[in-house]
């Protein structure tokens, strides 16, 4: 196995800034201010699901009896 130089050290140390940035950014900014606000505009639309994948997808309760709201 060859060492790697300091060149390619440098190089992935700056793809581990990258990521790490990136990370932060989607984190911190995209999911606190556009997924809220679109979620806001499009209300009820948010929990809207094709009755052919409600039919695929189990139905799953929290311990609430059918038809009830919590």
């Amino acid at each position: 196995m060859a060492r790697s130089g300091p060149a390619e050290r440098v190089a992935v140390e700056e793809s581990g800034i990258g990521l790490a940035a990136a990370v932060a950014l989607d984190a911190f900014i995209v999911r606190t201010v556009p997924v809220p606000a679109c979620m806001q505009m499009l209300g009820r639309a948010n929990w809207w699901i094709p009755g052919w994948l409600d039919r695929v997808l189990p139905h799953l309760s929290a311990g609430l009896r059918p038809g009830t709201r919590p």
